[in-house]
């Protein structure tokens, strides 16, 4: 199936028109774990693999939890 299928663009359309929340949630995940990606890519190599099995551990936490859990572990620098 195409990923750039005229549906679903039309699909997410609607979603972000009827649930503009939802899509910002999506959004702001997107961002957040491509920031942490970057982070820990930059300290050192490789690092993906325990990253995100970190992020499966610490299961659905808020963004700052998970932050704070992900620099106690030394994946990402402590601020």
């Amino acid at each position: 199936s195409d990923v750039c299928s005229s549906d679903l663009i039309q699909l997410m359309l609607n979603r972000v028109v009827t649930e503009p929340g939802y899509y910002l949630a999506g959004v702001g995940g997107y961002i957040y774990f491509s920031a942490l990606h970057d982070t820990c890519l930059r300290q050192r190599q490789p690092c993906e693999a325990d990253l995100f099995q970190q992020i499966v551990d610490s299961g659905p936490v808020p963004f700052a939890m998970l932050d704070q859990r992900l620099r106690s572990t030394g994946l990402i620098p402590a601020q």
